[in-house]
């Protein structure tokens, strides 16, 4: 339980808000559960509880054969998963956020089919220092609205260009200067409405589009740059680039680097753990290689096969890994203790008394978390389905990967008392 709240209070350092804030709701669940479990269960589960009588020497099995297959097979399969790592996709599109065949997702493919889905606001100068109602800067302007409208990322665009060639179109205002007819679109009695496409003194102007979140596009933060590039062909200057559009890119950056900062940060800790509960280096870098492959196996496969890592699902791997550890500190340290005794192959018996618990605990967190599989909103799914996938990597690595990478597997022996004053021995 230490290990889950230290988990959750890795998502205190992210810098996205949420992660935070979730942060903040799981350490105290984990919290309330440890009160519960160590102050309210034992005030009444010990009235029932009554001591087994201790058994004779119980066998364990050996490990079965091949030992360097299974940890090759299980170090390639990390390896090869790993390099999905580099295809996450913390930008998803507005669309992943809804089911497809929804009401709600129909509706948002038919809008950004017509005309985008996504807000961007394109604020811009003359890049000579022009007016906006000068003749140079308003074929500047044509150009750049064409260019936007040829993207295939932009859908709706309207700008200052629009407003002006649409007011020449009434009659008797192509006798009428390009500054009268901003004038007049700027004026109380038309609501101000040019006062939206340019600033009162000309200097500025405004572009409003609609971005399509169905194309496929490398980033949004590519898409904006691009926008950037095409106001400075035309010969003007951007100002700001901004809207609902670019804080979804923002919002992405925030949670690739939570990511980086909340699973690193529990790597480095979980190290320090490791090297007090094992006391070995050799078995410190095992352990730490084992957990290692938890993020690398979960992020892995969402990359492979194109899962969004959106602002629900990026904490799943920070809580698997924190929830992994824990059977491998159980599994170490039991170990330990059984050396301090002389048994003859620690490893073995360690594995034998922990693996029941660990394959119980997994069980249970998936079925827990294997409702959220169940909602009808797709980010709890990956939620759910990455946090089912990261435990059952942990329970694979502790009780399958770890024993196999040990120097001593040994063979069967029976489980005997510790001699009086002896204690633990530090691993090799």
């Amino acid at each position: 339980m230490t290990t889950t709240l230290l988990g959750f209070l890795s998502l205190l350092v992210a810098t996205a808000k949420p992660l935070r804030e979730l942060g903040i709701a799981g350490a105290i669940g984990t919290v309330t559960a440890m009160v519960v479990a160590y102050l309210v269960y034992p005030a009444f589960l010990g009235r029932w509880a009554s001591a087994r009588e201790p058994r004779g020497g119980v066998t364990m099995p050996a490990l079965p054969g091949g030992r360097n297959a299974v940890v090759g097979v299980a170090a390639a399969v990390v390896v090869v998963l790993g390099f999905g790592t580099f295809k996450v996709d913390t930008d998803p599109g507005l669309l992943t956020y809804f089911a497809e065949g929804a009401a709600l997702r129909d509706g948002l493919e038919r809008i950004d089919a017509d005309g985008g889905s996504s807000t961007l606001d394109v604020v811009f100068r003359d890049s000579e220092g022009g007016r906006l109602d000068s003749e140079p800067v308003f074929q500047k302007m044509q150009a750049l609205q064409a260019v936007f409208e040829a993207d295939s990322a932009v859908g709706l665009v309207l700008g200052p260009s629009v407003l002006l060639e649409h007011a020449r179109g009434l009659p008797l205002a192509r006798f009428m200067s390009l500054e009268v007819l901003l004038d007049l679109a700027s004026s109380p009695q038309l609501g101000g409405a040019g006062l939206g496409y340019v600033s009162a003194d000309r200097d500025e102007g405004h572009y409003f589009l609609r971005m399509r979140e169905s194309v496929e596009e490398p980033s949004r933060d590519a898409v904006t740059e691009r926008l950037r590039v095409y106001t400075r062909e035309a010969g003007l200057e951007p100002v700001l680039v901004g809207g609902l559009y670019d804080l979804q890119a923002q919002l992405g950056r925030l949670i690739a680097s939570s990511l980086k900062i909340g699973i690193g940060g529990l790597m480095l800790l979980f190290l320090v753990v490791a090297v007090a509960v094992s006391r070995s280096p050799a078995t410190t870098v095992r352990m730490w290689l084992c957990l290692a492959g938890i993020p690398l196996v979960v992020l892995g496969t969402f990359g492979h096969f194109g899962i969004a890592v959106d602002i629900i699902t990026s904490p799943a791997a920070n809580v698997a890994l924190a929830m992994g550890v824990d059977s491998m500190i159980h599994l170490v340290v039991r170990v330990r203790r059984l050396s301090g005794t002389g048994v003859e192959a620690p490893w073995m018996v360690a594995l034998g008394q922990i693996r029941a618990p660990v394959l119980g605990a997994t069980g249970i967190i998936c079925a827990g978390f294997g409702i959220f599989v169940l909602s009808t909103f797709p980010p709890t799914q990956r939620f759910g389905l990455a946090v089912i996938l990261g435990t059952v990597t942990a329970a694979t690595m502790a009780l399958v990967v770890l024993p196999r990478l040990a120097p001593r597997a040994g063979s069967s022996a029976p489980l005997q008392r510790a001699a009086p004053g002896r204690g633990p021995e530090p691993l090799h």
